[in-house]
């Protein structure tokens, strides 16, 4: 059975890149573009969702709030993306320090290392968050 990943994100680009990736890679992909649609896919899944991909900044709420709320339902490894700046992320309280971090825009390779990591329970802290683009 493939693995599930749920994809966090107000972009549709992103949310498509990701899914055309993950999918190649063996991966079952949901796709969420909001704290209500993602906790909807959490909600109504038959089958676990192994890992959450979630964007930092959505439109509502922050994406550590999206994964706290998600949480709700049991144990999820996150791993949150943004393309801003991590010092002030984390000044404001949208991204807890040495939390699981991939910086837009990675490659293919830096999104699977750092899937890979996350799945193995070795948590990427914002301190060797990838720099890689597209």
């Amino acid at each position: 059975m493939k693995k599930t990943i749920l994809v966090v994100d107000d972009q549709a680009p992103t949310r498509r890149f990701l899914r055309s990736v993950l999918e190649r890679e063996g991966y079952r992909v949901i796709e969420a573009e909001d704290d209500a649609s993602a906790w909807n896919a959490v909600r109504n899944q038959e089958v676990p969702i192994c890992l959450a991909m979630i964007d930092v900044n959505l439109p509502r709420l922050k994406g550590r709030h999206v994964a706290n709320n998600l949480r709700s339902f049991g144990p999820l490894p996150v791993v949150f993306m943004t393309g801003d700046s991590v010092p002030n992320l984390i000044a404001e309280g949208s991204l807890e320090e040495g939390a699981p971090l991939l910086e837009k825009p990675f490659t293919v390779s830096g999104l699977m290392e750092a899937i890979n990591r996350v799945l193995k329970e070795e948590a990427l802290p914002v301190q060797t968050s990838f720099h890689f683009g597209l």
